[in-house]
């Protein structure tokens, strides 16, 4: 018996393990680049380990969370994308983890399975992996930190023990607005049941003791962060950079109304995931209502709760994700918790009916704990899963096996892939020279090391309406013209966001989402006069100084 428990763990832990590498492996930074988010982040980290300031040395609209786990990786990684990469690994072990406990809580070990399954499969059909073969984006950790929420929920509901809990589900919130704060769906959802609960038993005293303790620990992380930029100077920046900028990103995305982007992400999200979760909503959803209404009275306790809290989060995520305007399906990420916990519980109804059905045959069938219909059920869900996860991932399997042979046997440094941009540009140029990237492939300054003349490594918020204005304009130049960088490099641009650099692109993206802002033109004219390409790669233009080239 002992031996088939060690068994079974050990099974759960390479599932876990497993999980997370096949979908890591579809951006290892063996076979492929950074994209732009992913770019922008590392950038961040690398400035942050130089002792650089988010918001003031380089600005981004993301919270400021990311930049530090980045820094971390780096620091780990002796500054390659390795050592982001394995914190990623890390947080994705852990949130797989956390759903198979949170699951078993409620339901037992075999429901635990299927959650987690579940929920990979989401992830890898909703996320940056197999699709954009991209890693690192700010929606894959907080999906750990929705999962810590969710788990120390559970916890404290079962065990009735709620203060250290409710501390870590505040920790978490404060965490994940840190990251990004659409993301704070499930504690939300959480939250609001909990007051639903109090409502019903008319007990608003212990629902005050528990958000007090929520609050504490959402605090205490927020005011480290804030003493910390507050200590920099730099608080106001970030508060401008995180809540400004983005009210403007998202005013201009939404022209057609909130309404419209809603609907336009909900379709979009049925050709990811299909029918299935929106069928199996509307399932338990009525299941819920019919069960409660059989009620006299009507409560809320700890056996239904948690699937109410299930029923308001995925709503509630959906608005969330629609806020920006934009329809980017790794938005979708964040469901995932709730999807596998959705899940979850129809697998359990299964399990329960399907227990009764056995115990129909057998009647002088032992009862077991839970909803369990027994370890065989968790054992045969255990192995299935295993070899589903071998034959499906065997391409990836190989993918390792060479990644370990070049690495361990071979003994060579860990490797990273590179583009003939960033082999020209590091030939180009020595260390400490300044490189503009015009665009949003800050990727190109990480990767080369070579830092940006100005805090808009990439320029959105110098055209986005509203937060854009000269005096902004006029300090990039500035920039420029104290600290004139060696090379500009220009790649395509995305003209829902800016205007390219060079005229005849610029002539071509005429009828371009933005506009001219003013003092821009005086940066065209200032890289006209004074740069000229010199390099031209398929979708990349390179300017250098034009005292330092051949050109003229």
């Amino acid at each position: 018996m002992k031996q088939n428990k060690l068994l079974f763990q050990a099974g759960l832990v390479f599932l876990f393990l497993f999980l997370p590498a096949s979908l890591l492996y579809y951006g290892n930074p063996l076979d492929h680049m950074p994209g732009r988010d992913n770019g922008v982040f590392l950038y961040g980290g690398q400035q942050l380990l130089a002792g650089k300031t988010p918001y003031l040395d380089f600005w981004d609209h993301k919270g400021p969370l990311i930049y530090f786990i980045n820094a971390l990786g780096l620091l780990i990684g002796k500054g390659l994308r390795w050592g982001v990469w394995g914190i990623e690994f890390i947080f994705l072990f852990f949130a797989a983890m956390g759903i198979y406990q949170t699951a078993k809580i409620h339901w037992g070990k075999s429901t635990g399975i299927v959650a987690v399954m579940y929920w990979a499969y989401v992830l890898g059909q909703v996320g940056h992996y197999e699709y954009f073969h991209d890693t690192n984006y700010t929606e894959a950790y907080s999906l750990l930190f929705s999962v810590i929420s969710v788990y120390f929920w559970s916890l404290a509901s079962s065990s009735g023990r709620y203060r250290w809990c409710y501390f870590a589900m505040g920790i978490s919130m404060g965490f994940s607005l840190l990251l990004r704060p659409n993301n704070i769906g499930i504690q939300a959802s959480l939250i609001l049941v909990d007051l639903l609960i109090a409502i019903t038993k008319r007990n608003f005293s212990s629902f005050v003791k528990k958000v007090t303790f929520f609050i504490l620990g959402a605090s205490t992380v927020l005011a480290t962060f804030a003493a910390w930029f507050l200590s920099r100077g730099a608080l106001s920046a970030m508060l401008n950079a995180v809540f400004n900028y983005n009210i403007y990103y998202a005013q201009k995305n939404q022209v057609k109304g909130f309404a419209t982007s809603y609907t336009e992400l909900a379709i979009g999200s049925l050709s990811k995931l299909g029918w299935f979760p929106f069928l199996g909503y509307c399932v338990l959803l009525l299941l819920w209502v019919y069960q409660q209404s059989r009620r006299k009275p009507f409560t809320i306790d700890h056996k239904n709760a948690f699937i109410l809290a299930i029923l308001i989060d995925l709503p509630l995520e959906t608005i969330l994700s629609s806020i920006s305007g934009r329809v980017f399906f790794h938005y979708l990420m964040i469901w995932t918790p709730g999807l596998a916990f959705l899940i979850g519980a129809l697998a359990n109804g299964i399990f329960i009916h399907s227990e009764r059905v056995l115990h129909l045959f057998q009647p002088n069938h032992s009862n077991r704990q839970k909803t369990e219909v027994g370890p065989n059920l968790s054992n045969g869900l255990l192995i299935i899963a295993l070899v589903y996860l071998f034959a499906s991932n065997f391409s990836v399997l190989q993918g390792y096996i060479q990644l370990g042979n070049s690495l361990f046997f071979q003994r060579n440094k860990l490797p990273e892939a590179k583009t003939a941009v960033i082999k020209y540009v590091e030939d180009a140029t020595h260390p400490g020279d300044a490189v503009l990237v015009w665009g949003n492939d800050v990727w190109i300054n990480f990767m080369t090391d070579r830092v940006a003349p100005t805090q808009y490594s990439y320029q959105f918020p110098l055209f986005m309406p509203g937060y854009t204005n000269q005096d902004l304009v006029l300090s990039f130049l500035n920039d420029l013209q104290t600290t004139p960088p060696v090379l500009i490099v220009e790649t395509r641009t995305d003209t829902a966001e800016m205007l390219p650099l060079n005229s005849k692109l610029r002539e071509i993206a005429r009828h371009a989402q933005v506009g001219t802002p003013e003092g821009m033109q005086q940066v065209f004219e200032y890289v006209n006069d004074n740069y000229c390409i010199v390099k031209e790669f398929h979708d990349t233009l390179i300017y250098r100084i034009k005292e330092d080239s051949d050109c003229k």
